[in-house]
């Protein structure tokens, strides 16, 4: 069955309720998915990016722009609590990418 790494992480690490159930991730192309921390291991070779959509209209707004935007939003503010919920860390976190 199909299972996001980051879903499955934050579950097990229970930030988020667990529905998981006996799922377990294997490595894959010899690689575990999951650090000895019980973390996203940052050398596994199978990553996307992630993105927040926000209305552009909204990114004024200090909640948004607090919590997505800028060099030091929330989102990224605490590298181990991003790591609870699956998520490596990124250099352009905070980036908005694009407006329309």
């Amino acid at each position: 069955m199909p299972f996001a790494l980051s879903g499955y992480l934050a579950q097990v690490n229970r930030v988020e309720p667990d529905t998981h159930g006996d799922a377990v991730l294997l490595p894959l192309d010899g690689m575990e998915p999951i650090s000895s921390a019980g973390t996203f291991n940052t050398r596994f070779p199978h990553t996307r990016q992630a993105y927040v959509v926000v209305e552009t209209a909204r990114l004024g707004h200090s909640d948004i722009s607090g919590a997505f935007v800028g060099p030091t939003p929330y989102l990224c503010g605490d590298p181990s609590v991003v790591a609870l919920y699956g998520f490596g860390e990124v250099s352009d976190c905070g980036t908005v990418v694009a407006t329309g």
